[in-house]
């Protein structure tokens, strides 16, 4: 069985614009949550939907498989079903 984890990145935030680029000891948020779902055994592969150019730069540099979602998702919840949609996993 093929598990894939996605993490919802979304950039323009309504309570704080930007977090998931927020510095934390010099590297942004969403590198330290995608190395920490990295740790989990089940997980065959990592990905993140994002909806900003530099959510996908930051998840590049540091070798993380991403990909932008166009669209009006109404929650984090409905960008995920969008890549997975789009995914080989079960």
């Amino acid at each position: 069985m093929k598990v894939i984890g996605i993490i919802p990145a979304r950039y323009q935030s309504k309570r704080f614009p930007g977090k998931v680029m927020a510095d934390l000891a010099g590297r942004p948020l969403i590198e330290h949550i995608c190395r920490r779902a990295g740790e989990s055994k089940r997980l065959a592969e990592i990905w993140v939907a994002a909806d900003d150019d530099r959510v996908v730069e930051a998840v590049r540099a540091f070798g993380g498989r991403v990909r932008k979602l166009a669209g009006d998702f109404i929650c984090g919840t409905d960008r995920i079903a969008a890549l997975a949609a789009e995914l080989d996993g079960d």
